[in-house]
């Protein structure tokens, strides 16, 4: 009898003693080892482990976790492009990895055009068109200047109360027009990044992509004709909205020479009746 009471207080001791292992355990916060940037990383980059450094975090929501990139499966995501900037001391989210390969950026993108009656259109940009810190997700106008300024003579001539008549000889009449409003960007082609030696010192350098080449936009039907006509014809400018900017395609005047002579005059105090166009 005396033996069966010791072998069940044995037992009963290894029961709580497993039982209390279990608890602490479980009430243990939970570390995982989570990919950080270095520093800023802009989007466009090729995803390198030099430009991370691992992490261990606990008490993250098992939600959260999912949504980022972790070092068990950063494998996946060396290689590939981000489509949105990383700031320093930050992970990386799953969302913000370019699912296609650095060779195929192109490839399927048709898959990001919803609905039966979209498209997206390749815009050929520069830098100085654009600048180079659009990115998949800006909204942007176009606006298209046609005509120049062939030839202008500002000639002074007195006038019976001694003061001077402008006269204006214009030849050919520019014009400046908004044509497009609010395109969504959903790809951003850069040129190759600048080669840079990988060390410590230049690692923020070597991380900035390359210069903006051509931006790829969802447009509709209506707005293919006039699109591709303003992108074959003058100069153009693009202007990005700000993240905020959901005001809606407006009609707009646009711009004449003769416009900017009105308001060009009237900033002088000169008054249009005293001008004389010969044409």
């Amino acid at each position: 009898m005396r033996r069966m009471t010791l072998i069940l207080g044995l037992a009963l001791a290894v029961l709580v003693a497993v039982g209390v292992g279990l608890y602490i355990n479980l009430s243990r916060p939970r570390a995982v080892m989570v990919p950080i940037a270095v520093a800023d990383i802009p989007a466009g980059t090729v995803v390198q482990r030099a430009l991370f450094r691992g992490v261990e975090m606990a008490n993250i929501d098992s939600e959260t976790l999912d949504a980022w990139v972790l070092a068990s499966d950063f494998n996946q995501a060396v290689g590939r492009r981000l489509n949105s900037d990383v700031r320093a001391g930050f992970p990386v989210a799953r969302a913000q990895i370019d699912p296609n390969a650095v060779g195929a950026i192109e490839t399927r993108l048709s898959l990001a055009v919803a609905g039966d009656a979209g498209y997206y259109l390749p815009i050929p940009v520069t830098p100085d068109q654009v600048g180079n810190f659009i990115q998949p997700g800006d909204h942007i106008d176009l606006i298209v200047h046609i005509g120049s300024l062939r030839a202008t003579t500002l000639s002074a001539s007195p006038t019976p109360a001694g003061a001077t008549r402008r006269v204006s000889d214009t030849l050919d009449m520019p014009m400046t027009k908004l044509v497009v409003q609010n395109l969504e960007i959903i790809r951003v082609e850069r040129d190759p990044a600048p080669r840079a030696a990988q060390t410590q010192a230049n690692s923020r350098e070597a991380a900035r992509p390359g210069d903006v080449r051509r931006l790829y936009a969802l447009v509709t039907r209506d707005q293919l004709e006039v699109l591709s006509f303003a992108l074959r014809n003058g100069e153009h400018t693009f202007a990005v909205r700000g993240v905020g900017n959901t005001a809606p395609p407006a009609p707009t005047d646009a711009v004449t020479w003769n416009d900017f002579e009105r308001w060009f005059f009237a900033q002088r105090g000169v008054s249009q009746d005293t001008l004389v166009t010969t044409r």
